[in-house]
């Protein structure tokens, strides 16, 4: 099955912001589209879904710009009065609740996003020792045959008359770890 994966952090602002702004004006269609339906408790839920979808593919900044473009067409376009730009009392306490849950879920992926970094370079640094210790081992291993008196030659004749039959591991940890 083929991964997805959109690496949206790496891309130009201009992407990860667009994808803020087309994810909001997304949800504010849905919403708009619910309030003709006449389902009114559900207003939020588009638009905490694109805060969601621009918190997890465009990083900050862009979950940021889309908590506030969702509170401000919440506030516009669903809440009465409609059509103007201000808070009325009693709308008050879910729209902090509602801008309070955006900017904790744009918390929660910045130090998702920075714990996944960290432990992609540490990864990388512990390959790149990983590769060192082995070249390091391989040197010292083909150092000690070349310094053998006999050489290359005897280590093959010892593998030639060798029996490799396999050994059962019960027989291995009598022998090492005896009783």
């Amino acid at each position: 099955m083929a991964h997805l994966h959109l690496d949206l952090q790496s891309r130009s602002p201009i992407l990860r912001y667009g994808l803020s702004v087309v994810c909001v004006g997304a949800a504010l269609g849905l919403a708009l589209v619910f309030r003709f339906f006449g389902i009114h408790d559900i207003y939020g839920s588009p638009f905490n879904f694109a805060i969601g979808v621009a918190c997890w593919y465009g990083g900050v900044g862009p979950s940021v710009l889309a908590v506030v473009l969702s509170a401000a067409s919440y506030d516009y376009f669903l809440s009465a009065p409609l059509y103007t730009i201000g808070l009325q009392t009693k709308d008050f306490p879910r729209f902090l609740v509602f801008t309070a849950w955006g900017l904790i879920f744009a918390g929660f992926v910045a130090a998702r996003r920075r714990i996944e970094t960290e432990l992609r370079h540490t990864s990388d640094r512990l390959q790149a020792e990983l590769q060192q210790r082995v070249s390091i081992k391989k040197a010292r291993f083909t150092g000690s045959i070349r310094k053998s008196p006999r050489g290359l030659s005897s280590l093959k004749r010892v593998t030639r008359n060798c029996n490799l039959s396999p050994i059962p591991s019960r027989t291995i940890y009598a022998r090492h770890f005896a009783m």
